[in-house]
């Protein structure tokens, strides 16, 4: 009787190392994931502050100054945002 004990203890030993393995790997992917997807919101966002800066902020500006750029230019030149 206390060898099937010792054994079952073992055995349920093992299966609670195995099983803190497997939460450990599940948290590290789940670290990894949220990693990436941190550095693509971070490379999207980047991309949308210059996208703004370059439209100078408020969108309407920056739809007025290449309005304007367009009835300035003459005839074949490229109109130039300031």
């Amino acid at each position: 009787m206390k060898v099937n004990r010792k054994t079952d203890d073992k055995n349920f030993d093992a299966q609670l190392e195995d099983w803190n393995m497997q939460i450990a790997l599940f948290k590290a992917k789940a670290d990894e994931v949220i990693a990436e997807a941190q550095i693509e919101f971070c490379k999207n966002l980047g991309i949308l502050q210059r996208r703004q800066n370059m439209a100078g902020k408020d969108p309407h500006k920056g739809k007025e100054k290449a309005g304007d750029a367009g009835k300035t230019a003459a005839p074949g030149e490229t109109p130039q945002i300031q």
